[in-house]
């Protein structure tokens, strides 16, 4: 459409950029439709001229203008959202398909024919484009906000996009967007009235049609095998286990980011990227063993969980990876196969490793990382007059089993405190034989799974925050990990206190406690879930995530912790119509007990608030001793001065204070939590018993 392409391109003359616009979003669509279709062409012809010239390049793929659907209307008339904007780039899927060994087909992008529904047509999406109303400051940034909205749909839709593309149209002014895990760039404005703007919107076009796959923010170690309905999936690595892996027992990269890698299929998405930032993590449920057009899939034959994660290491060259999660399960599968009685209550590592890129050029291999992402751009992104250098992160994938249940798919209390028990089993292991913590102890890093009599077995997961102890000297002290309602007071307030297992230990009370006051269920998946965030408003401790700042969140924990007077006043809010919930106070209080007040700490080791030093020569000891009439003058001033010094004293942080203790008290909290797993399995024997009985239901 020529004369829409001339409207758009003559919006504007330049001396009329005041940040007007004449042209309605209406006529920009169809002017940038136009462009698309333009550009599309020619790029098209260019393949044609490709094909039978040695040596001459061919465009990989033709960007074309799709539209999205949505549903009909109450005349019963389907429309497009083109009107408001709902726009994008798809690719010509006679470009965007490759063939497999077993010429099976296999494509990058999932279903790009499928736009049934919004859903599929972002699955099939490899660029959402918004159109501002105008060309105002204002307008680019709302066009940028609506922008980043269909970038996070395009991430949940799209298991193999590793960053996306976008563009936003204000007036004439276009911007290319690149969407990573922590990062949002944008281009100078490419004003389409111009020449100049106009050749470097069509570069844009050509580079992106000729760039390889992963350039454009696909995997292709993921791929959509459309007549089996399932995805392949490489993991790096091979299993822990496998002697031919050489790999340093003490942890580190050695050995896991090699060539070898192992083939899974999946058909079972758990959990998607549905945010725009952070690691970006995606799990699936997999088998390694390839279904068939007449086998698919099925939950049941699921014996691997994979995870695919963006992970930050702590320097810029990526080496210093002191929180490698693949490091850790590989020096935690190895040392833990010699303890049978732990199996099943961790992780098992099946393979992982960081995902690799074949580059066409010099056949190399390059770790997908930000840094190989941007290239030059990694250390020199501008953010207004100043140079910013972004966090190192790398694109890792590991594959575990077996494959476990969430909390709250379990069916009661006494199978919370079991499954619990076991998971802290494999924690206190971890700690004592492989020296690593684990850092992130929530609601959602306990698995369970049942086994074939009936009975649960739990497990701990998510490495991701683990670190080897010998290595917490290289972890910043003030960063916060974790769910902010179970967080540790250490964590919350990130003071230089030695983080140890009992930061986890503390963690865990929180998850028990949690889950006691709202149930198995309790915690609201989602920002929107209103009913959910009701009952946490009435509870006593919605602080834990209401507080204004970590630091308050951190006091009012430490005011719950600090005597059992306040702990119990916490635990009174638990559902009394609950069976058994009874028996998961009881275990608090002895955890606290045993937490916060142990008897083999000193007094400077007991309860939660920061106190004065004890000293049994301190004023408070010696006003205890004699009487204000048995004193000189010169006795009260020289107490009086003892008192003011003491007053100057700094301050003794209890937590700070039982950090040498840690292994005792670790071991001493778990033999409670087993002793309330041993009374809990009884239960569930007796009511399984009388369940059976007859007339037991009368």
């Amino acid at each position: 459409d020529c004369d829409a392409l001339s409207r758009w391109t003559g919006a504007h003359t330049p001396s009329d950029h005041d940040g007007s616009s004449s042209s309605s979003s209406g006529n920009v669509n169809k002017g940038a439709e136009s462009f698309t279709s333009f550009v599309s062409r020619i790029i098209q012809g260019l393949r044609q001229h490709a094909k039978g010239e040695q040596g001459r390049p061919e465009p990989r793929r033709v960007l074309i203008l799709s539209t999205a659907p949505v549903s009909t209307t109450s005349t019963g008339e389907e429309c497009t959202c083109q009107a408001t904007g709902r726009i994008g780039l798809g690719i010509d899927s006679a470009l965007a398909t490759v063939a497999t060994t077993d010429s099976s087909e296999a494509t990058l992008d999932g279903n790009l024919d499928a736009i049934d529904n919004n859903d599929e047509w972002y699955a099939g999406l490899f660029a959402a484009i918004e159109v501002g109303q105008g060309s105002s400051s204002d307008d680019v940034d709302d066009a940028a906000l609506q922008l980043s909205k269909h970038c996070r749909r395009i991430y949940r839709a799209q298991p193999n996009r590793r960053f996306v593309w976008g563009l936003t149209i204000c007036g004439s002014s276009v911007r290319a967007y690149l969407f990573g895990c922590n990062f949002v760039l944008v281009s100078e404005a490419m004003d389409i009235c111009t020449k100049a703007g106009r050749g470097e919107a069509i570069k844009l076009f050509v580079n992106l049609s000729f760039s390889e796959d992963h350039r454009l923010g696909f995997d292709p170690s993921i791929k959509h095998l459309h007549d089996l309905d399932c995805w392949e999936i490489t993991v790096p690595g091979t299993a822990a286990t496998d002697s031919a892996d050489s790999t340093d027992s003490s942890g580190g990269n050695a050995g896991s980011y090699g060539s070898t890698g192992r083939t899974f299929y999946s058909s079972h998405i758990s959990i998607e990227a549905s945010h725009l930032f952070g690691r970006l993590t995606r799990c699936f449920l997999a088998t390694d063993k390839k279904p068939t057009r007449d086998s698919r899939i099925r939950s049941k034959d699921c014996t691997v969980f994979i995870k695919d994660a963006w992970t930050e290491v702590g320097d810029g060259s990526g080496d210093n990876d002191v929180r490698d999660e693949v490091a850790h399960l590989r020096k935690i599968t190895r040392t833990l196969e010699r303890y049978p009685e732990l199996a099943g209550t961790y992780p098992v590592l099946e393979a992982g490793g960081r995902i690799e890129f074949q580059s066409c050029i010099g056949n190399t291999c390059t770790e997908d990382t930000t840094r190989s992402i941007l290239g030059d751009l990694f250390d020199n992104v501008r953010v207004g007059e100043k140079i910013r250098k972004l966090p190192f992160c790398a694109h890792k994938r590991i594959a575990t089993s077996p494959i476990g249940m969430p909390l709250d798919r379990l069916q009661s209390i006494p199978e919370l405190i079991i499954a619990v028990a076991d998971a802290m089993r494999a924690h206190r292991a971890i700690a004592e034989h492989c020296n690593i913590l684990h850092r992130d102890i929530s609601a959602g890093n306990f698995l369970f799974w049942r086994m074939v009599d009936g009975t649960v077995k739990g497990m701990l997961i998510d490495f991701d925050h683990a670190i080897d102890c010998e290595n917490l000297d290289a972890m910043p002290q003030n960063e916060h990990i974790g769910t902010l309602n179970f967080m540790s007071v250490n964590n919350l307030e990130g003071n230089s206190n030695r983080r140890t297992e009992l930061d986890d230990w503390e963690a865990l009370i929180y998850v028990l406690v949690w889950l006691g006051t709202f149930g198995l269920n309790g915690t609201p998946k989602h920002d929107s879930d209103a009913g959910e965030h009701r009952r946490i408003a009435g509870a006593k401790i919605k602080y834990w995530v209401g507080g204004t700042t970590l630091e308050d969140i951190a006091e009012f924990k430490r005011g719950d912790l600090d005597n059992s007077s306040s702990f119990k006043s916490i635990l009174n809010q638990f559902d009394s119509s609950v069976d058994c919930i009874d028996v998961l106070a009881v275990l608090l209080i002895m955890m606290r007990d045993t937490l916060i007040d142990n008897a083999g700490c000193s007094e400077d080791g007991r309860g939660a608030h920061m106190k004065q030093p004890f000293n049994h020569g301190n004023c408070e000891s010696s006003a205890l001793k004699v009487t204000p009439s048995s004193l000189s003058p010169l006795s009260k001033f020289a107490l009086s001065v003892e008192c003011q010094e003491t007053m100057n004293t700094p301050m003794v942080d209890p937590f700070k204070a039982r950090a040498d203790m840690a292994p005792t008290i670790a071991k001493e909290l778990l033999a409670i939590l087993k002793d309330g797993a041993e009374y809990c399995q009884k239960l569930l024997i007796k009511a399984g018993t009388e369940s059976n009985e007859p007339n037991a239901t009368n």
